[in-house]
């Protein structure tokens, strides 16, 4: 097996010069799992990357070499963890592999390629030590993100992610480290972030028209019955295509349906209060 090789490889009584090759992680079971397991899905940043790119097998704590948080290199990183299936997530080529990007004016190297920053001092040498290290980057297989990452949902906005302040205006440092290493603002994929919401609020938009319509009906038992079973049968329709896990970018769509549905509570409330107010789906 090749774990066991690798236990006899990294133990032997002289420390290799070279980190092992490891081959189990790339096999197509494998990428045939996690591609069923995250639906398509980058585990990262949550593009879909089937129609553009190959998928690759990430390895969360890096298989060989690690960069700290101080940019400091360990030759020898978690190589006990190269075929651990707890480990590995699909990611696309971006989040992945690091590499220049234009931002306006300036250039920045994002992705994560060996880069494994933590809170705490040391990073494990071996399983033990795993228990005690307190990772600066979300793994998305065992915590919820949304902990971590917001996103912009505002008129004329790019959905750009960002961390979270506490009460003492200090950012969430797992979410920041994660948009810096992973790369979550980078242009194209804020773009592409961008583009989905708009489709996702055109979607709230028929949503509130037909909750509009079912309210003009309500004289009109039958027609009433119908503008709602419309109405529920568009909420299926977003939910499935927009909310639900699989869908790219689900959680920043889940974040705008929060504001939409929070938007609309107030509204009901003025309207309940006899207040004039505009329709939820008009920019706020």
């Amino acid at each position: 097996m090749e774990r066991a090789k690798a236990v006899a490889y990294y133990t032997a009584d002289s420390p290799p010069g070279t980190n092992m090759t490891f081959k189990v992680y790339k096999r197509d079971q494998v990428k045939e799992a996690l591609n069923r397991l995250f639906a398509g899905k980058c585990a990262y940043c949550e593009s879909a990357y089937e129609a553009t790119q190959p998928m690759e097998v990430e390895h969360f704590r890096p298989k060989g070499e690690v960069f700290t948080a101080s940019g400091i290199m360990l030759p020898t990183g978690y190589w006990f963890r190269a075929s651990t299936w707890e480990n590995l997530l699909p990611s696309c080529t971006d989040c992945n592999r690091g590499r220049w990007h234009k931002v306006g004016k300036q250039r920045f190297f994002y992705g994560k390629h060996s880069k494994f920053p933590l809170a705490s001092p040391d990073h494990a040498i071996d399983e033990t030590g795993i228990a005690n290290e307190v990772p600066l980057l979300i793994d998305p297989s065992s915590e919820d993100p949304s902990t971590h990452l917001g996103f912009v949902i505002a008129p004329k906005k790019e959905a750009a992610a960002f961390a979270p302040v506490d009460a003492a205006g200090v950012e969430d440092p797992k979410g920041q480290m994660s948009i810096d290493i992973y790369g979550l603002n980078r242009p194209g994929l804020v773009k592409a972030r961008t583009s989905r919401l708009s489709c996702f609020e055109l979607a709230l938009r028929s949503i509130e028209r037909g909750r509009l319509d079912a309210e003009n009906h309500k004289g009109d038992l039958t027609r009433y019955n119908e503008a709602l079973a419309r109405l529920r049968l568009e909420l299926r329709e977003v939910i499935t295509l927009y909310l639900h896990w699989k869908n790219p970018y689900a959680a920043m769509c889940r974040s705008a349906f929060h504001v939409w549905k929070e938007r609309l509570e107030k509204q009901l409330a003025q309207a309940a209060a006899g207040q004039p107010v505009p329709s939820v789906a008009e920019p706020a």
